[in-house]
């Protein structure tokens, strides 16, 4: 059908483009006149086949704008409409109308002041309009962007009918460019028809499979005669040709970008080195993408939930609480995305060398890259920062829809009512304190006596008090299966089989160095005794003398912190600066609810060494902006070794643990006394005096300490 103006005047904004699907009453563009602008609006409901003016066009009352297919009510896409949540002006658009988009994909940036955020998408499907455009003031709750959303019911012709521009009535069939079978794309040629010298392609409107052509060259045609039958295909992906980039000579080339490895980069290139990274995947690695920072994103969120349902004690009223996996996701993927790219304007600003692909060793001074971009660097020290990947358990049914790894499980925006995590290891508990927080049904089967093995006893009974959670312990996980829609694990507890009923299965359990497929032996870099990672010593430094080894790949410690610092080791060392890297007086933090930070040695492995110690502990129930918060729970605890008097370890379980560690970890680390910290001034009141009370313990003994 052919939309009509009923205006005279000059064709301003266009809200719509080719494949937009309008209602009845849908705005298509905008009529300026002398002293009026007024919107032409689609009298029928159904997709936009055709636009026939641009802006600036001077049109008449009659004149067509657009062609519309009409569709019956019910049978267009399922439309939503995105709102602003900000106020400020709409900075450079990122999409166009017809881009297909995810939850989290960024529209444009909003500008208010000096403060620029991201306006992101909470919906998945493709652009049908975009309302606003660069430079435009927006306010809360105004109409941004219209999405055809994923699931609504598109329509779709099965027969293929010409659509011509030319005026001729009788045309000839000339070339066939696609063949029976052949998924073509939007705007791929499928056959072009001529008139004498003209001849005009003939493209499809969108991605389908020929299944039978109603045609053949030579056939004499007319407009609107059909031409092929076809069905529905998803778009097939042209191959994306490799970049080639050569030869690349280098003073340090390194093997990953994750935490290790472009800290590694950027501290090397601040002291001259011409470093080059090679990476195959997302800048950042685990920890960015699919490990600390999204983990911890949806931890935040549950946080904010918890606040939210619990804002009644506070005197703030909120009786209509509730989370959207839809919008957690999307704030976990905008700030992967802004720290992603962050990752790589370092690189650019650091004047370091991306190359983008594979890297394998050829030798000892030399690494070829093939994939997005084929290289040969050579260089003349190496960092291998590989980094770790998920390790599959043998279990029957692990690869069952219903059973996430940690990797699968931070984009699911699929409700569900209950859990089975298999691991009560600190991946296993930080999501079993993100779904209990949102109200799940929460099973955890853990092989071992207890959860979080390496954490002493008294803060785990902090933990399992504060979570809602079923424990199965000393039970080994032998199958799952899917029964009605259910997950089924079995598991064995003492020889006895049982088994848990759960809507998902979240397998939590181990991790694997990343040492296949970088060919070390070509460089002769040795694996340890198990033969699972790299063997380097003190210094990071591999059996060969120019290549080292960081992270995960090492399996010393698998944390982000100890990555980079052993890259900044590592890079001291190779500019001659001899450094040995401690592994003992690391922090780690668990982000339960409460938080879990320790620091140094624990009464655990103490007790293992049969070292005698003093311990002191201060509890977060007697501080007043504890109190203030409602969080009460934990305590601070200092360990001292009972023959040298010395601080050689703490813990800390409590609201901002993890922060708190942080005096710890310096005090410790620099064999500072517990008089020193004590007799420190702590501002009050903060969650910190709680630690300057825990260290009073070891003088005249703690104001509101717990002695022991």
């Amino acid at each position: 059908m052919e939309i009509k103006s009923k205006l005279a005047g000059k064709v301003g904004k266009i809200v719509v483009s080719k494949g937009s699907v309008v209602s009845e009453g849908d705005k298509i563009c905008f009529v300026e006149s002398t002293k009026l602008t007024q919107p032409i609006k689609s009298d029928v409901a159904g997709k936009i086949t055709k636009i026939l003016v641009k802006q600036g066009d001077e049109i008449t009352a009659g004149d067509v704008v657009c062609k519309v297919e009409e569709v019956s009510a019910g049978k267009a896409d399922k439309q939503v409409t995105i709102t602003s949540s900000f106020v400020g002006k709409v900075g450079k658009l990122n999409v166009a109308v017809g881009d297909k988009i995810e939850v989290g994909d960024v529209f444009f940036k909003v500008e208010n002041g000096k403060l620029t955020q991201p306006f992101k998408s909470t919906e998945a499907g493709t652009i049908a309009k975009i309302l606003v455009q660069e430079g435009d003031d927006i306010k809360t709750k105004d109409e941004l962007v219209v999405i055809n959303v994923n699931g609504g019911e598109e329509t779709f012709e099965s027969t293929l009918k010409f659509d011509l521009k030319s005026t001729v009535p009788i045309l000839t069939v000339g070339k066939i460019s696609a063949g029976v079978g052949d998924v073509v794309n939007e705007g791929d040629i499928i056959l072009k028809v001529e008139a004498g010298k003209l001849s005009e392609p003939v493209k499809a409107k969108e991605t389908c499979k020929i299944v039978k052509f109603l045609v053949k060259e030579g056939d004499a045609v007319k407009n609107g005669d059909a031409f092929a039958e076809v069905e529905k295909a998803s778009a097939k992906k042209a191959p994306k040709k490799a970049v080639e980039r050569g030869e690349i000579k280098c003073d340090l080339a390194i093997l990953g970008s994750g935490p290790g490895g472009y800290q590694a980069a950027i501290y090397a290139a601040k002291q001259n080195l011409n470093v080059v990274v090679i990476e195959k995947g997302h800048l950042g690695g685990t920890c960015l993408n699919v490990g600390c920072i999204p983990t911890k994103s949806l931890i935040h969120c549950a946080d904010v939930y918890r606040y939210s349902i619990t804002s009644e004690d506070f005197g703030v009223t909120n009786r209509n609480t509730s989370y959207d996996l839809k919008g957690m996701v999307a704030h976990k993927d905008a700030v992967v995305s802004e720290l992603r790219n962050g990752v790589g304007t370092l690189f650019e600003h650091g004047g370091i060398t991306l190359v983008r692909g594979k890297g394998e060793f050829v030798d000892a001074n030399t690494v070829k890259v093939t994939g997005e971009e084929n290289a040969v660097v050579k260089f003349d020290k190496c960092i291998i920062a590989t980094g770790s990947s998920i390790a599959k358990l043998p279990i029957e049914g692990i690869d069952l829809d219903c059973v996430w790894d940690s990797d699968k499980v931070l984009s699911n925006t699929e409700e569900f009512d209950s859990i089975t995590i298999v691991g009560g290891g600190v991946i296993g508990m930080e999501f079993a304190s993100i779904f209990s927080t949102l109200g799940k049904t929460v099973n955890v089967v853990e092989f071992l006596p207890e959860i979080l093995a390496v954490v002493d006893d008294d803060m785990i009974d902090v933990v399992k008090s504060n979570i809602q959670v079923n424990y199965f312990f000393n039970s080994g996980v032998k199958k799952i299966e899917k029964k009605d829609g259910k997950a089924i694990v079995t598991y064995e507890h003492e020889g006895k089989l049982s088994s848990l009923e759960s809507d998902k299965v979240l397998v939590a359990v181990g991790r694997h160095a990343n040492i296949k497929g970088v060919n070390l032996e070509a460089a002769g870099v040795k694996l340890d005794e198990r033969g699972r990672a790299i063997k380097i010593d003190d210094y990071l430094k591999t059996n060969v003398d120019n290549i080292y080894a960081i992270g995960d790949v090492t399996a010393k410690l698998q944390l982000a912190h100890v990555a980079s610092n052993q890259g900044f080791c590592a890079v001291d060392n190779i500019l001659g600066n001899k450094r040995k890297m401690d592994y003992i007086n690391v922090p780690s933090v668990i982000f339960t609810h409460p938080e879990i930070a320790t620091i140094g040695w624990s009464e655990k492995m103490l007790i293992k060494e049969g070292v005698k110690y003093t311990v002191k502990k201060a509890p977060f129930l007697s501080n007043g902006k504890a109190l203030s918060m409602g969080a009460t729970q934990g305590f601070v605890k200092l360990i001292q070794d009972a023959k040298t008097k010395k601080i050689i370890g703490g813990g800390i379980i409590g609201a901002d643990a993890g922060n708190l560690i942080a005096t710890l970890t310096v005090q410790i680390s620099n064999n500072i006394d517990a008089d020193s910290v004590a007799q420190t001034v702590f501002a009050h009141p903060t969650l910190a005096e709680v630690v300057n009370d825990a260290e009073r313990g070891f003088g005249h003994g703690s104001i509101h300490g717990l002695d022991e």
